[in-house]
């Protein structure tokens, strides 16, 4: 949220941060429908190692983005300015 709030220009933070809650809290439900029979299916311990391993894919796949890796912490007065 920081970074969306040192980045985003004032008049479209509110799109961007609904953007970024949908993608946050609202795919939830999609994991919980596909949890249950996958556990049933391949056993606990084999959905809760591909779940962890879908995590460590998408968090590697972010990473890859040189923008994101090069990404600093707005100074003070130009975190000022784009308010």
């Amino acid at each position: 949220m920081t970074t969306i709030q040192q980045e985003v220009p004032h008049e479209k933070f509110s799109r961007v941060a609904s953007y970024e809650a949908l993608g946050s809290f609202g795919i939830t439900p999609l994991g919980a429908v596909i949890a249950g029979p996958a556990a049933d299916r391949f056993g606990l311990d084999r959905t809760l190692w591909a779940a962890t391993g879908a995590i460590l894919a998408a968090t590697a796949m972010v990473l890859t983005v040189p923008d994101v890796r090069r990404m600093r912490r707005a100074p003070e007065q130009d975190a000022a300015r784009r308010r």
